[in-house]
């Protein structure tokens, strides 16, 4: 299970939206590691809701079919500012879940970036950081 909290002074709509928009992370498509070049052009999946309560939350299932993972996005207010925590559950081993942390990792600091009203570095070079550090994190027994 990978969790994160960002904080933002953003309210639930401005962050909907930031969530829907693809245009952000198209401008770092340059820098795309190898690893990662087959998914470019798109990728199909299916998912499934398996908890919806608008607007403050939202879960689905993620990836393979016959054995998903879940991911879950859940929004509070606190004071002037609103809080999103996302969830991943049931990845199935530890290479997964260090790619998977790091690029839910990255994507929340891109969103937290643009919410706060700063241009956030390169996607791709914020992912290998944090791609190492989830790394060092995650116990090689998992």
């Amino acid at each position: 299970m990978a969790g994160f909290r960002q904080d933002g002074a953003a309210r639930r709509r401005r962050i909907r939206a930031s969530v829907r928009s693809r245009e952000p992370f198209a401008q770092h498509r340059a820098a795309l590691p190898e690893k990662f070049k087959k998914y470019v052009g798109g990728v199909t999946s299916h998912q499934r809701v398996t908890r919806y309560e608008p607007p403050r939350f939202l879960s689905t299932t993620w990836g393979d079919e016959k054995d998903p993972s879940e991911v879950s996005f859940e929004l509070t207010t606190e004071g002037d500012k609103v809080r999103l925590i996302l969830v991943r559950r049931r990845l199935p081993n530890r290479t997964e879940m260090i790619s998977v942390g790091g690029g839910w990792h990255t994507h929340l600091a891109v969103l937290n970036e643009r919410l706060n009203g700063r241009i956030p570095p390169s996607f791709w070079t914020l992912f290998g950081d944090i791609e190492d550090q989830h790394a060092k994190r995650i116990a090689p027994y998992c």
